[in-house]
């Protein structure tokens, strides 16, 4: 049987490949954001995250910079906006906290920004 890498809805759209990411490679929206959780997968272009919804809402809820982590490597001040952000069913792993996923597009990236995600992605790949 021949399956198809192509999507269910038409072609692929994206410009770049996604990337799946070792376990320990989270995303932090900031300054007054308590969106931080899991990045299921990344390319140049963005990135999908899961995360708590703690359902706080902070005084002033500005979200205008993105962060990356994980125990080799660090990214800070990516410019970005949301592309998606829907609830998600919790998977039977004793997961009661309510979890959402967050679709991030990056903004304009400096060469330097550029080079240090290209990094961050080849050192956290699985």
């Amino acid at each position: 049987m021949n399956i198809s890498k192509q999507p269910a809805f038409g072609r692929e759209r994206r410009r770049h490949k996604r990337v799946e990411l070792k376990q320990g490679a989270y995303a932090a929206i900031s300054p007054n954001s308590f969106k931080i959780g899991q990045i299921k997968n990344i390319s140049r272009g963005g990135l999908l995250f899961s995360y708590i919804d703690t359902q706080i809402t902070p005084e002033n809820p500005v979200e205008n910079h993105l962060f990356l982590s994980s125990t080799n490597a660090y990214v800070s001040k990516l410019p970005f906006r949301t592309i998606s952000d829907r609830p998600v069913k919790p998977n039977g792993k004793n997961n009661n906290a309510p979890m959402r996923e967050r679709g991030i597009e990056f903004g304009t990236l400096t060469l330097a920004q550029m080079m240090i995600l290209d990094n961050y992605i080849i050192t956290n790949r699985q």
